[in-house]
């Protein structure tokens, strides 16, 4: 909120910033590669920037990163990063079960990957490796920061959450030096079966190249001020249940992200056709 300039009456008037949201309707789980890596495709719309009327995301996401940006900038909107920086929080416990789901989505697709590259024995690719490595061990020691907020109830001490998250995904923004860039891309299926690289304002995918990645993932200030100035909500990802893709369809459905697998109603999801036979990147 800003004061208007303006006084009625002799006391100043709050004017409300323009916001946005982030409506999460379904997540599909797709299985692909001889690894039989798992996948998810994220659906739903939002109205970003401001004013713009809503547009339908579907976005495949192999690694993990994405998704959970998301959970990162729900968390802001909701100033739970912000006061973490100096006192304790507590995330919601499904958030956090989530989180560690798509962390060991992510671990496995990086050592496939890696094991991929390695094979190819071409020093052409050292640095292309060396990130490959450096997400994976990112992945690999915030899995273990999780398992003790996990064992925590959701009970996360000051300071926790942007050393064992924030400063990692800040890793992906632009403006980082670029030996130190991270870099992750997706595909935005409601769009064209073009990669996106995760935070690149110009993406095609306002999804993939602005929502998620808003607010510096660190010290939480707006990357744009005319982007969604007052702000965006998530709805929770982590109550969606995920169901099965096989051959265009929803099959088996589990409760969330990180529940076992119990049959549970698929809800009508239709993702884009073609959708299943994603490979890895």
């Amino acid at each position: 909120m800003v004061q208007n300039p303006c006084r009625d009456s002799g006391s100043a008037r709050e004017v409300a910033l323009p916001s946005c949201n982030v409506n999460y309707t379904g997540i599909s789980e797709i299985t692909y590669g001889p690894e039989n890596l798992k996948g998810l495709i994220l659906k739903g719309q939002h109205n970003a920037p401001s004013g713009s009327g809503f547009k339908l995301f579907e976005i495949m996401d192999l690694d993990g990163f994405l998704s959970l940006a998301s959970l990162h900038s729900s968390w802001q909107n909701n100033s739970l990063v912000q006061i973490n920086a100096s006192g304790p929080v507590n995330l919601p416990i499904a958030d956090v079960r989530s989180a560690q789901a798509i962390v060991a989505m992510g671990i496995r697709y990086h050592e496939v990957v890696e094991a991929r590259v390695r094979q190819q024995n071409d020093a052409s690719l050292a640095w292309y490796l060396e990130k490959i490595i450096e997400k994976k061990n990112f992945l690999r020691t915030l899995g273990s920061e999780l398992a003790s907020w996990n064992s925590a109830g959701g009970r996360v001490s000051a300071g926790r959450i942007r050393a064992a998250l924030s400063q990692g995904l800040e890793r992906f923004a632009p403006t980082t030096n670029e030996d130190e860039r991270l870099l992750s891309q997706y595909r935005d299926l409601s769009i064209d079966d073009r990669p996106y690289i995760l935070c690149n304002p110009d993406s095609g995918s306002e999804m993939i190249g602005q929502v998620v990645c808003s607010r510096n993932f660190v010290d939480s200030s707006q990357r744009n001020s005319n982007f969604c100035p007052g702000g965006i909500s998530f709805n929770s990802l982590s109550s969606l249940p995920v169901c099965e893709l096989q051959e265009g369809e929803n099959g088996l459905c589990r409760a969330s992200l990180y529940s076992a697998s119990s049959p549970v109603a698929p809800g009508g999801y239709s993702p884009a056709a073609g959708s299943g036979g994603a490979g890895a990147r």
